[in-house]
């Protein structure tokens, strides 16, 4: 086996750590607090462990461990890319526990890597199912176009034609993806077409999708013979190995420099997007020369069960009412509530837990970030969800704003909280804080563009 797929496990290990490190920088500036700072420290370091040895079990072990943690300390807010590292991390883990080398480690979880990237496509196109995602006027594609056209200096406002294409072009590929790499005729197909597509994706660089695309980029590779490994691998590290070494050395560089403040959040930015964008577009190259190599493998692999079954709770738990935030619904406009759906079929969501019932209605703020939300999408939270802003523990609180009022209507009381103030005593505890990621709710939160 080792021998058979030498280049497969090669290019899994550095795909694997590349996806670590373009993940691990996507900070926008390294002179914050380090308690901001520490979960992504931890992936760059892994990744960076595991690019200098590749080959190396403990290495690989490591890595998937330190991504394991990173992933639980940003809990709740953990975007949709860090769901794959994590299903990723378990794999290697769970799959290669009794592994003795990296190949027996690939060997055991090659079936599960590619289980997750049709779930992860299954579930993108099924929350873009919604009548709002087709609004041209509010669709969250067509303003993520608008957006990257702006960046190149195209900016202009696109048509409701044009808006409407893209929100068709996005939905289309995510329902053809899982449907080419299954058959074995179209898988070279198919693994072009991914790479490409997350290529598109990662274009918009201030909202830094190359941390998505890039761990995609493992799942898709895992889709490919060991021949076209080899040639993908090859092309990737042995012909460009002045540019790599460049690329991480710059890195360090950029993130030094940040550190020191001597170049600002926008330069950053763009220094890192122009680190990520030559991998990205010499991967496409590659996939794109290689689309019409013959696939030999007619079995798609026997899954880790744990693995899969957390991945489509994952996927289902919008509909279970458990998560409106980062549940593969990636900028679909999904609003899914108990007594409401905008979804061609599927019925409102489940309240199991009654956090839906149990809301509250902002009224004003001194927090910037909160007053956008208010504004963009709806003033009405889960309470579950209010806690855990004052507590600081999601996306929406920053800890800039520390010391910020709110006033909040809660049935029939209007009340004043202190973001960063000890939390009202009837608040939900950590560990559903922790768990129940629920946005805004009500009229216009189909408005918020939320990975």
């Amino acid at each position: 086996m080792t021998v058979m797929l030498l280049y497969s496990v090669r290019l899994f290990a550095l795909l694997w750590a590349l996806a670590l490190i373009f993940t691990g920088i996507s900070p926008v500036s390294w002179s914050a607090p380090l308690e901001l700072l520490w979960p992504s420290l931890l992936l760059l370091s892994g990744g960076l462990i595991l690019l200098l040895d590749t080959g190396s079990v403990l290495a690989l072990r490591v890595a998937s461990a330190l991504c394991i943690i990173s992933w639980i300390t940003n809990l709740p807010a953990v975007p949709n890319h860090r769901w794959a590292h994590l299903c990723i991390a378990l794999s290697v883990l769970i799959g290669g526990f009794r592994a003795k080398s990296i190949s027996e480690i690939y060997d055991a979880i090659r079936g599960t890597l590619r289980w997750l990237i049709i779930i992860v496509y299954f579930f993108a196109a099924l929350a873009k199912m919604n009548l709002t995602y087709f609004d041209s006027s509010v669709s969250c594609s067509g303003l993520f176009g608008q957006q990257t056209l702006g960046l190149y200096g195209l900016d202009r406002d696109i048509s409701d034609e044009l808006s409407q294409m893209i929100s068709l072009w996005s939905l289309a590929v995510e329902i053809l993806l899982p449907m080419l790499l299954i058959s074995p005729t179209c898988r070279g197909f198919g693994v072009w077409l991914g790479v490409f597509f997350h290529l598109s994706l990662s274009l918009h660089y201030v909202k830094y999708f190359a941390n998505f695309s890039s761990a995609m980029f493992v799942l898709l590779a895992s889709w490919l013979t060991e021949e076209s490994s080899q040639k993908v691998y090859v092309g990737l590290c042995n012909r460009l190995k002045v540019l790599n070494r460049v690329s991480m050395v710059t890195i360090g560089v950029t993130i030094l420099a940040s550190f020191l403040r001597l170049i600002n959040e926008v330069e950053y930015v763009l220094i890192r997007h122009v680190i990520f964008l030559p991998f990205a577009i010499r991967l496409t190259y590659l996939t794109f020369v290689l689309r019409r190599v013959s696939q030999s493998v007619l079995r798609v692999g026997a899954p880790i069960g744990f693995v899969i079954l957390l991945e489509l709770l994952n996927g289902f738990s919008p509909y279970f009412g458990v998560k409106t935030r980062s549940a593969l619904t990636m900028y679909s406009n999904l609003r899914i509530e108990p007594g409401y759906s905008n979804h061609f079929f599927m019925p409102p969501a489940f309240d199991p837990f009654g956090y839906f019932a149990d809301a509250v209605d902002v009224i004003s703020s001194d927090d910037p970030g909160l007053n956008r939300r208010m504004e963009t999408e709806s003033s009405r939270l889960p309470y579950v969800s209010f806690c855990a802003y004052l507590a600081c523990q999601d996306d929406l609180c920053n800890r800039g704003n520390i010391g910020s009022n709110v006033t909040y209507r809660r049935g029939s009381e209007t009340l004043t909280a202190t973001l960063g103030d000890p939390l009202p005593k009837d608040c939900p505890g950590w560990v559903a804080r922790k768990l129940i990621f629920l946005g805004p709710i009500g009229s216009g939160s189909e408005r918020g563009c939320n990975w």
